[in-house]
C-alpha cells in the first residue's frame, strides 16, 4: 500500500542521500516515497492531509539525453525536442507539432549542430 496526499500541500521529512532527514512539500495527489518519516506520516493520516490508496505504479522519470549528446537522425521528435530544450530552445518551438511547435526535422536542423 502507498500513502498520497489528500490537502492541498503537505510537508514530511524523507532521508536525503546523506541519510540526514530533509523536509520535503508534496502537493496535493502526489504519492509519497516509502521512506517518509512514519511519525510525519501517522500525524498527516490523523489530520486527514494523506490517504491510504492501492499500490499505484511509480512515475516514469522523464526521458533525459545526456548534456551534450545529440540524438541521431533517426530519433523522435520528442527526444529532439528535449535536446533542444538543453540548448535554450524557447517552449513555442519544443511544444507539440499541433500546438505550433516545430517539427523534427525543423528542431534538428535548428539544433542539430
Amino acid at each position: 500500500m502507498g500513502y498520497k496526499v489528500t490537502s492541498a500541500y503537505a510537508t514530511l521529512r524523507v532521508p536525503n542521500d546523506l541519510g540526514q532527514e530533509t523536509l520535503v512539500g508534496f502537493y496535493e495527489g502526489a504519492v509519497l516515497p516509502e521512506n517518509v518519516n512514519r511519525d510525519d506520516l501517522k500525524r498527516h493520516l490523523r489530520k486527514s492531509m494523506v490517504e491510504k490508496v492501492k499500490d499505484e505504479p511509480a512515475p516514469k522519470p522523464e526521458k533525459q539525453p545526456e548534456q551534450g549528446a545529440v540524438p541521431n537522425g533517426r530519433s523522435s521528435r520528442e527526444d529532439w525536442a528535449t535536446y533542444a530544450t538543453t540548448k535554450g530552445a524557447p517552449a513555442e518551438e519544443t511544444k507539440p507539432v499541433e500546438e505550433g511547435g516545430l517539427s523534427r526535422d525543423d528542431l534538428r536542423a535548428k539544433y542539430g549542430g
